[in-house]
């Protein structure tokens, strides 16, 4: 058999609980009942949410259009619909609510009232957020060297991937250089591991500053391997790019003290091409690889082209 709650038992029966009932009469946008949970929840008692602007009023300036917005044109359409937002506390902090809402039809099939519930999730939303950061943190240290902070291998085919394709796209040439620390093994043996470590990290630092423009990527490859990629870039000026290179390591002077040289030296292989279907992007690196290789054979400290 089944029977029937009593109005007055239904009430009590919401009212135990933590999701917050409420209703609002569609003409005129007045509470007609909001549940006395509401005090616990944001400090403001239920006799206090008098008109739908008590509401808005309530709602964090950032969230307020948006969610006043959603909520008025999917009411006036007929439509049931939910809404995640921050409602103000009466001490003035904030609190993530979802807002779920009904539309009420009468007789006539018009709409005659909202009814709702507001659920407490705040600490789902913070969670929430901040599994987001970190997911981010980690996606942004995935594509960094973990040693030398700029891009690695994996930001270095992606990126390669998405400028070959402009490039083959907007037939524009995309430039490459390959560049290796000189006898870096070498000093390795003489100072050590450590000292190895921060050699790297200034010559990271010097190359990073040659990536000048936002399509520019400079990133270690592996060892003392690093790549420039030069989108929109012909020969003739990667050329230019990887002298001047060599031009501000001169400057830079770093100490880099073996039988062979007092400072530190590279050598570089330049490649260029402009991408089309029949050529795959990989051929790029290989181009500038064997470029690399060239010029460690002419004596290092230099760069070859093709």
């Amino acid at each position: 058999m089944v029977v029937e709650l009593h109005p007055h038992e239904y009430r009590k029966l919401l009212e135990s609980t933590r999701a917050i009932p409420w209703r609002m009469e569609w003409p005129s946008l007045r509470y007609t009942y909001m549940g006395p949970q509401i005090d616990g929840l944001l400090g403001w008692p239920a006799s206090s949410w008098d008109s739908i602007n008590d509401w808005i009023d309530r709602i964090h300036h950032k969230d307020r259009e948006r969610v006043v917005e959603t909520c008025l044109t999917q009411s006036t359409l007929g439509n049931d619909h939910e809404v995640d937002y921050r409602a103000i506390t009466q001490k003035g902090d904030y609190v993530w609510v979802r807002n779920i809402i009904r539309v009420i039809r009468d007789a006539n099939d018009d709409i005659s009232a909202l009814v709702g519930i507001i659920i407490d999730i705040h600490e789902r939303k913070l969670a929430e957020r901040e599994l987001e950061r970190a997911n981010q943190h980690l996606l942004k240290n995935s594509v960094k060297d973990t040693l030398t902070g700029i891009a690695n291998r994996r930001m270095f085919d992606e990126t390669l991937s998405r400028e070959w394709h402009r490039a083959m796209r907007l037939q524009t040439p995309l430039s490459l250089l390959v560049v290796d620390i000189d006898y870096f093994s070498r000093y390795n043996e003489l100072y050590g591991y450590l000292q190895g470590d921060n050699c790297l990290k200034s010559f990271s630092r010097l190359l990073e500053s040659r990536a000048k423009r936002a399509c520019d990527l400079a990133a270690r490859i592996q060892d003392e391997e690093f790549v420039l990629l030069y989108p929109d870039t012909d020969l003739q000026a990667a050329k230019q790019l990887a002298v001047g290179l060599q031009e501000e390591i001169a400057l830079a002077a770093i100490p880099f003290p073996t039988e062979i040289s007092r400072y530190l030296t590279v050598s570089v292989g330049v490649a260029s091409l402009v991408p089309n279907e029949s050529i795959d992007r990989n051929r790029l690196y290989f181009l500038a690889g064997n470029e690399l290789y060239n010029a460690k054979q002419q004596g290092r400290n230099c760069c070859r082209a093709v």
